[in-house]
């Protein structure tokens, strides 16, 4: 049995283990989304610490962690061999924007009949350009036994919001893969919509590798922020507004040029 460290805690989730087409087991071990930004932190730390949700499988409604006004909802389309999308909607109800927000999503999957016979590679992994885009902007593939190693670890630089860009598994190990987004400021009573996919052929993402199997499985995503309904609503009446101005500026146009 693996052990977590004390933030993700030690309850150990898993979605399913069924056989794959590639001959290995795939089973997701942990998911998890975090969210970092100076204007919010968990109860007794100070602003800028991550808070995440509770982890997979759970689907539904809930809360992150001791932070009044946000909400997150959770669906996906995994088969019976953990392959498909996640999508993630992150709601800011606390009465103010968000700014500087960092998301996160974490995956520790395992591949085969041992976890720790696994490797990690992010050579096709091409990141994005910051908050004018959905790809991801950061990126870590991490050991995730070491959870003794409060400095060093995966866990740590995704609770302090700061992913390292570096794969400390490339070999054989316990891999765990975190992407993270930079999405700029998220106003209040908007959203984050993050979508994430698995799969076993490259999707341009973080690769997984069993090194018994040589099965894969590829980790990518995308976040970008959704107005809120308000800012939807006036900018679907100044559409309308615009189409009417162009229509009767036609008209008149057509009167013009013949007033019979």
């Amino acid at each position: 049995m693996k052990l977590r460290h004390t933030l993700v805690g030690l309850c150990l989730l898993a979605l399913a283990f069924a056989p794959s087409a590639q001959s290995a087991t795939i089973s997701i071990f942990e998911g998890t989304f975090y969210l970092n930004s100076p204007d919010i932190g968990p109860a007794g730390f100070p602003a800028g610490f991550s808070v995440q949700d509770q982890r997979l499988p759970d689907i539904g409604f809930e809360n992150f962690s001791d932070v009044p006004g946000l909400a997150l909802t959770f669906s996906n389309t995994l088969d019976a061999q953990n392959l498909g999308t996640i999508t993630v909607q992150v709601f800011n109800h606390t009465g103010s924007p968000i700014r500087d927000a960092k998301f996160f999503g974490f995956l520790d999957a395992d591949i085969g009949q041992f976890f720790d016979n696994n490797r990690g590679d992010a050579s096709g992994f091409t990141p994005g350009s910051g908050s004018t885009d959905a790809r991801p902007d950061s990126w870590q593939i991490g050991d995730a036994i070491p959870f003794f190693d409060p400095i060093s670890n995966i866990f740590s630089d995704l609770f302090f919001g700061t992913l390292s860009n570096t794969n400390a598994v490339p070999l054989q190990g316990d891999v765990a893969l975190a992407l993270g987004f930079d999405l700029g400021t998220v106003p209040d009573d908007a959203s984050i919509l993050a979508t994430f996919g698995l799969s076993p052929t490259d999707n341009g993402g973080l690769l997984q590798v069993d090194n018994g199997s040589s099965a894969s499985l590829y980790f990518n995503g995308s976040a970008h922020v959704v107005p809120e309904p308000t800012s939807l609503a006036l900018f679907g009446t100044g559409l309308v507004g615009l189409a009417y101005r162009v229509r009767q500026h036609s008209k008149n146009r057509r009167r013009s040029q013949n007033p019979f």
